[in-house]
């Protein structure tokens, strides 16, 4: 049933590009088809579960003829009088429903296991244990990969980086650029653990992050995606998630550095405007800004920009680059980007290629 439910999810999440190919015939069947799957099964268990039933009430049945069959042989011979089977006789009685009772709790127990089994996948993997919670007392965002190798736990023999070195200075902006799939975004997953490379070392500042507290270091970087996630709330509750302690004028302050306020303001509820799940009532290039505007909020030592000003139009995107070269004057800048005119401010360009 589950895999069903996660189909229906996916379907209600995709509907646009579903309805986009004219799809939906293809998915119901492929629901109906799972659903089925799960009728089948419950079928099978019904059939089994009424047979193990009508097992226990038989043999219960059977138990309580004999009993009475042998009892009124021992009351005809004078061996126990008629009091004493009838107690016997109640006795079997409350032994045989409370073994009916166990066969009712068996089919329980049965889907219980099934359950279970979901549940213990979960608490068997293995988690990253934190080895130390040491922090830096200032960071001024030197970045080192030093022969970085790194495999997805999903796919261990697929390479992603192999012997990376790359050397970020403080205060500078390096663009990392290649063609898609070739570990640019890895890069980024990677210097905010949440992978451990298979091999190799990553500094900030000469420290290896792996001896770093890893909420401490995500609190001060700062990351930019392509596919912005937006929570359910209002534009000013997103936008205040990236400092969660600032005031109304330094959110507004970061949406106007953002190129975001003047869309803001025009919605009728302006900052208190509901996004929707995930941002649906807000376009691509709306919910980037906002997205750049919570990142700036933060203000983070080293900042990751992930191919954020893609949904981006060509006069938006040179306001918000405008913004860009100014944060990179004080902050570590990671650029990952396609577009030669998102890169072509950066003090170092890196290509990857074959890890």
């Amino acid at each position: 049933m589950s895999e069903a439910s996660v189909l229906a999810q996916e379907n209600f999440s995709s509907i646009r590009t579903l309805k986009a190919y004219s799809q939906e015939d293809l998915q119901i069947d492929r629901y109906n088809m799972l659903l089925e799957k799960v009728f089948q099964l419950s079928k099978s268990g019904s059939f089994w579960l009424s047979d193990f039933i009508a097992s226990i009430y038989f043999l219960e049945n059977l138990v309580l003829v004999v009993v009475l069959y042998i009892g009124a042989t021992e009351v005809m011979k004078g061996v126990i009088t008629t009091g004493d089977l009838t107690s016997f006789l109640f006795y079997t009685l409350y032994v045989a429903v409370s073994f009916t009772s166990l066969s009712t709790l068996w089919g329980d127990l049965m889907k219980s296991l099934g359950s279970s089994e979901r549940v213990f996948e979960l608490l068997d993997k293995s988690l990253i244990n934190e080895t130390s919670h040491k922090t830096l007392e200032h960071i001024k965002g030197n970045i080192q990969f030093q022969n970085v190798l790194f495999s997805y736990p999903t796919r261990p023999t697929l390479t992603v980086l192999n012997n990376l070195s790359i050397s970020i200075e403080s205060s500078n902006c390096i663009a990392l650029v290649g063609h898609s799939g070739c570990g640019k975004s890895t890069i980024a997953s990677l210097l905010l653990k949440f992978y451990e490379p298979t091999s190799g070392t990553i500094l900030l500042d000469g420290m290896d992050i792996s001896q770093l507290d890893s909420k401490w270091l995500r609190d001060n970087i700062g990351i930019v995606q392509q596919d912005i996630v937006l929570f359910s709330g209002s534009i000013f509750e997103n936008i205040l998630y990236g400092h969660p302690q600032a005031t109304k004028e330094q959110v507004i302050e970061a949406a106007k550095t953002a190129r975001a306020h003047e869309f803001i303001t025009s919605f009728t509820k302006g900052y208190d405007t509901e996004v929707g799940e995930k941002g649906v009532q807000l376009s691509g290039g709306q919910k980037q800004r906002i997205g750049i505007a919570r990142a700036i909020l933060k203000n983070p030592p080293v900042l990751i920009l992930d191919e954020a000003t893609s949904a981006l139009d060509v006069e938006n995107e040179t306001q918000v680059q405008e913004a860009i070269q100014n944060l990179a004057k004080k902050t570590t800048l990671i650029l990952i980007a396609h577009r030669l005119s998102t890169i072509k401010f950066a003090n170092k360009i890196a290509l990857i290629q074959n890890g």
